[in-house]
């Protein structure tokens, strides 16, 4: 407690929408009267927002709490309260996910995992969180709207996360989100262009719409698209860029990437998750789509903006992944001519499809497949930034010394940047090139 004034500290992990959601976790804190701290000592609260991915995930949330341990075996003082949440809280068996018996065994498997923690509450129940902590409840105006997802997640005055839906329908075999964030919910097209248009009218400049699979957005009466909801974006007043993650294949249109590649307020970037170059392990990952499709997709937006840089997500190692599966892989991400992958090694998760196949590559041969990855697309990266070199270009001033540039490259600045420039959109050349990214003037 500080000044006599109650004090949380939150710790995320994982994505973007976790992120998102620890936004609206730092506003209904704050509305109940608690100052966010900097350091967990320091705090009357702790809250940990977690990710389920893969185990790795998991195991950095125990290793946290492992970090807490002081002499005496215990971890931490015993006025401070630990509450786990995301979405370690709500993974259950599949099968038995709404069976109350299950849950509780599942809560306590945790609680031996983590016997620091004191509660543990689902994302999806978030809201309760005053009422968990003994204060006054709201009125129920104030908390039962999505919009309370939406409009939180704007932490930086210039950079907004705007979560446009939640949960997932693919089912894809390897994936725990449907099982952690339940099926897909999109959110009101009104109300994704009311807080957009109010965080640039703030100053806001790059607006990046979320979700689990952002581009398969639509409205309720599913008469309108993800496309519709963008053009209605562009037409706010402004100088601002958007982007979005993280794309699936299956539900990118040639509307989208006629959109994307020619109208100005897109970044010349976009993520779209692959995962395989091989169409025999995406038909064992329910991905629903062939490498080809994926690689039809690039083509038609570099055909309209030949520099537009493309990144992908990938998984070595998924089962029965044969040496050829991963040429495959290689293959794909060389004839995409991709320089950014978010790369994860196969972990399977309990109550997945995968999760019941049998592992046919050791954790070495995972590491190995997963280093040749990063060589060749290290390679791609640093051909890719060299050509800037010389030449101008547009990037939005984050700090004194960094930036984003219009094709999603993280940018240092020689220079501190003046005052005037922080927050802005302008243009800079390019003096040096990095595997990290670009150095200007």
């Amino acid at each position: 407690m500080q000044n006599g004034k109650k004090t949380y500290y939150i710790k995320t992990f994982g994505c973007a929408m976790n992120y998102s959601d620890s936004e609206r976790i730092k506003f209904l804190m704050e509305k109940i009267g608690f100052k966010q701290m900097k350091k967990s000592t320091d705090a009357d609260v702790v809250i940990l927002n977690s990710c389920s991915i893969r185990q790795q995930a998991e195991d950095k949330v125990i290793g946290w709490g492992q970090n807490l341990r002081i002499k005496g075996n215990k971890y931490k003082d015993k006025k401070q309260k630990i509450i786990l949440t995301g979405c370690m809280a709500t993974r259950f068996n599949r099968n038995l996910s709404n069976n109350v018996d299950t849950q509780l065994k599942q809560r306590k498997l945790l609680k031996r995992q983590m016997p620091w923690l004191d509660e543990i509450i689902e994302i999806s129940e978030i809201n309760k969180l005053p009422s968990l902590l003994g204060t006054k409840q709201f009125e129920k105006d104030d908390l039962a709207n999505e919009n309370i997802n939406i409009r939180s997640f704007n932490s930086n005055n210039v950079i907004g996360l705007f979560p446009i839906s939640t949960g997932c329908d693919n089912f894809c075999s390897y994936c725990i989100v449907p099982y952690t964030r339940g099926r897909l919910t999109n959110y009101p097209e009104e109300m994704i262009i009311s807080a957009v248009r109010e965080f640039i009218n703030q100053g806001g400049k790059l607006v990046t719409l979320i979700g689990q699979n952002v581009n398969s957005w639509k409205s309720k009466d599913g008469k309108r698209d993800f496309v519709d909801l963008l053009n209605e974006l562009i037409k706010i007043e402004g100088d601002f860029w958007i982007n979005f993650i993280s794309s699936n294949p299956m539900d990118f249109t040639d509307r989208l990437c006629h959109l994307i590649a020619t109208d100005p307020h897109f970044i010349k970037s976009v993520n779209l998750a692959v995962q395989s170059g091989s169409d025999r392990i995406l038909k064992l990952m329910n991905r629903r789509y062939e490498a080809i499709d994926f690689l039809n997709i690039v083509r038609t937006i570099k055909n309209k903006y030949p520099d537009f840089r493309i990144t992908t997500d990938i998984i070595v190692g998924f089962p029965g992944e044969e040496k050829s599966d991963f040429d495959a892989t290689l293959k794909l991400l060389k004839d995409a001519d991709i320089d950014m992958v978010y790369l994860g090694k196969f972990s399977p998760r309990k109550g997945t499809v995968a999760s019941r196949y049998k592992e046919t590559l050791s954790l070495q041969e995972k590491k190995n497949r997963e280093n040749l990855v990063y060589d060749l697309i290290n390679e791609i990266r640093i051909k890719h930034n060299k050509k800037y070199i010389g030449k101008e270009v547009d990037v939005l001033i984050t700090g004194g010394r960094r930036g984003i540039s219009y094709f999603n490259h993280e940018v240092v600045l020689n220079n501190s940047a003046s005052k005037k420039e922080i927050g802005q959109i302008v243009r800079k050349k390019v003096v040096e090139a990095t595997r990290a990214g670009l150095v200007l003037e």
